[in-house]
């Protein structure tokens, strides 16, 4: 198990590009959930960032890491549209508290040949190196930031099954595809 300082050496010798959160985990916190995010629109992303507040579980039980990805501005009309949105998002209000961006869009921070792949890969080192820190297992949670999650107890109930069963290693379903008729 690493330490804080040894995960943080570890990701800058691996992933030179990136830094770890600086915010400790919550120590409520049992599910991370990584949100791959490339070009979306800020309200999106609130929608659901809203749907994880709205859960019934401890305050602190949740964290949500918006892995942002796509490379800097790469000249293209929507290479420079992702990148701007992805730079509102950066600087949004959204990250307070439980809610995390790890930035790989930003100039020296992009990974060669990013993509959703990438992002949730990064994601996954994020939380497992949070959860590590703290000496304790945690549930990874993979979404899409076009999903939510009405039911206000799937959490609570997905936490169970989890502390019931010791020997599951994955679990699926849950939440609600949001499609839009402007969606590319």
């Amino acid at each position: 198990m690493r330490s804080p300082k040894e995960f943080a050496v570890w990701l800058a010798t691996n992933h030179p590009q990136d830094t770890p959160i600086a915010t400790p985990q919550s120590a409520n916190c049992k599910v991370a959930v990584v949100v791959p995010v490339r070009g979306e629109r800020i309200e999106r992303i609130e929608r659901l960032v809203k749907s994880l507040a709205r859960q019934q579980v401890t305050p602190g039980t949740i964290e949500t890491l918006l892995v942002v990805n796509n490379r800097p501005d790469n000249g293209t009309a929507t290479g420079q549209a992702q990148y701007a949105a992805n730079q509102r998002l950066l600087a949004s209000p959204l990250l307070t508290g439980s809610v995390h961006a790890i930035d790989l869009s930003s100039v020296g921070r992009s990974h060669p040949g990013s993509n959703v792949g990438t992002a949730r890969q990064r994601g996954l080192i994020e939380a497992a190196g949070r959860f590590a820190a703290r000496g304790t297992n945690g549930i990874v949670l993979h979404t899409d930031a076009d999903c939510r999650f009405d039911d206000p107890t799937f959490f609570s109930r997905l936490i169970w099954v989890f502390d019931h069963y010791p020997k599951l290693v994955a679990a699926g379903g849950g939440h609600t595809l949001e499609v839009s008729a402007d969606d590319p």
